[in-house]
């Protein structure tokens, strides 16, 4: 019996090891990230190694970014988290391809778009009664515009610098740029720095840039499991805009936020409303696989 006994301890050690196995760094922080040590809480820094079983809070307005092997993981919202909880709700959004849907819109806001606002811009210069705020507001428009266009050529850091350089001026719309430099971060993979710009935005469903900034903002909180911040943005966009241009996969990524905050019944309808705007489509699909599932 002695050698199963041995053979069983080892089968235990070795399960133990793959689930608590990996090992995580701090990545990024923009302010304090604590580590529970024993009865008290020490701070993390930039590189730090933290243990799969750690318990780790964030303090109000911090958003950090955890990288390991298999996964990353991005917080932004103050509270006390366990690691191996975290992966373990990371994996099931990956299995909801809600990373997945993140990086392909990314590409697609990037590409370059219309400009829409430029002539409104205009009137409003005027409309202050003074040529040098027409001619400011013409600038205004001028960094956003190459700023996209660096975007579309994959030219993120240019496009970021540029950004940093029009918001310097104080320019009428900063919300407008801070979006454009959340999109930069969140094309480049750095989604808590993306996340702090983000926060920035004042949502306005007026705005032309409200659609993407709900949608990329939004499924980066709902990436970051801070559901309640990724559902006030999806519940705004769907008022304003139902049948809108990203409404199907916008009631996809509510469900799924719902579904996380225990608010089953509704996320299952706004699930079987997603995959009714189009059956056969990727969201479609992935929306009766989850109903099924669910």
């Amino acid at each position: 019996m002695k050698p199963l006994f041995v053979i069983w301890i080892m089968l235990v050690m070795l399960t133990t090891a793959a689930v608590f196995g990996e090992e995580l760094i701090l990545e990024y922080s923009d302010g304090p990230v604590s580590i529970k040590n024993g009865d008290s809480w020490d701070e993390l820094y930039i590189g730090d190694a933290i243990p799969a079983d750690a318990v780790i809070s964030l303090e109000e307005g911090v958003v950090a970014e955890i990288s390991g092997e298999k996964e990353n993981i991005t917080l932004s919202k103050p509270g006390v988290y366990r690691i191996s909880e975290l992966i373990s709700q990371k994996k099931k959004l990956s299995s909801w391809n809600v990373g997945s849907l993140l990086k392909n819109k990314i590409s697609t806001v990037t590409q370059a778009r219309k400009e829409k606002g430029s002539e409104v811009m205009g009137v409003r210069g005027a409309q202050a009664g003074s040529d040098t705020e027409v001619e400011w507001a013409e600038d205004e428009v001028n960094y956003i515009k190459d700023a996209k266009v660096l975007l579309e050529q994959n030219k993120v850091e240019k496009a970021i610098t540029l950004l940093k350089e029009g918001i310097e001026g104080e320019p009428d719309d900063p919300g407008e740029y801070n979006f454009y430099l959340g999109v930069s971060y969140a094309k480049l993979g750095k989604p808590a720095r993306a996340i702090k710009y983000f926060q920035e935005v004042e949502p306005d469903p007026y705005t032309d840039y409200f659609p993407e900034y709900v949608l990329i903002s939004g499924t980066l909180y709902l990436d970051s499991m801070a559901y309640e911040d990724a559902e006030k943005l999806f519940e705004m966009y769907l008022e304003n805009y139902p049948e809108g241009l990203h409404s199907q996969i916008i009631n996809y990524l509510s469900a799924i936020s719902l579904y996380n905050m225990d608010e089953r019944d509704k996320a299952i309808s706004r699930m079987k409303k997603a995959y009714s705007m189009d059956k056969n489509s990727e969201i479609g699909k992935m929306a009766e696989k989850l109903l099924a599932s669910w």
